[in-house]
């Protein structure tokens, strides 16, 4: 198991921020809006990774009239390398994928006897965990109920009918949580995967649109990741 003890929660969240637009000069509106941190968090935050040659910044040229001048940040080849380092995904046993999925991003594929490790570790390191736990179970049924068991969801999912309702269900549930960081852990998916291959895909098509969404999302945007144990 691989943790990254130098960095909180909310540098992270910074880190992840910044580097998915690297050349962009982000002002501390914008960071606070995109990861949910209040001021009295995130400028102390942003002066501190500055001072360590992890973030440039310098003052706005040519602001609105009537408006301030404010702060401009984005991060040094230092903090790019920094953010790597500390934005690697927590599990380094279980990365392969089965084969016929292998090449999908955004999936980090772990042993089932690795699933409490990676939910404590995940929860240590400021992520809110949601497990989706389908042991045993083979069926779409399943799937549905353990989603209705393990996340909050917005609005209610009230059939097993329409993936496209679970898609805006979970997503819905989810964009509105206060955790800037959310971890969601498939447990128990290889009896789907063996006697239902076609609603496993699904399955793991909708869970990759969720976090897609979340990560993409206007407002209330999310850092998330996906553990599915195989």
């Amino acid at each position: 198991m691989t943790r990254r003890a130098d960095s909180s929660p909310q540098t992270l969240a910074v880190f992840e921020l910044l580097q998915a637009e690297p050349a962009r000069w982000w002002h501390g509106y914008d960071i606070a809006k995109a990861t949910g941190l209040r001021s009295g968090t995130l400028y102390p935050l942003l002066v501190r990774l500055a001072d360590h040659g992890l973030l440039e910044a310098h003052w706005e040229s040519d602001p609105p009239t009537g408006r301030p001048r404010r702060h401009l940040y984005r991060l040094t080849t230092q903090g790019m390398a920094r953010t790597e380092e500390a934005c690697t995904p927590l599990v380094s046993a279980g990365r392969n994928a089965p084969d016929a999925y292998r090449g999908r991003v955004n999936i980090e594929w772990i042993e089932p006897s690795a699933v409490a490790e990676v939910v404590r570790a995940a929860r240590a390191d400021g992520f809110e965990v949601y497990v989706l736990s389908t042991t045993g179970e083979s069926d779409r049924q399943a799937f549905f109920d353990a989603v209705r068991t393990g996340c909050p969801l917005d609005p209610p999912l009230v059939s097993a009918r329409s993936w496209d309702a679970m898609i805006d269900s979970l997503s819905g549930g989810l964009l509105v949580v206060d955790a800037v960081r959310i971890a969601i852990v498939w447990s128990g998916s290889a009896a789907i995967r063996a006697d239902n291959p076609t609603e496993f895909e699904v399955a793991l098509s909708v869970l990759t649109a969720v976090c897609d969404r979340l990560a993409t999302a206007a407002r209330h945007r999310k850092s998330v990741r996906l553990y599915v144990d195989h």
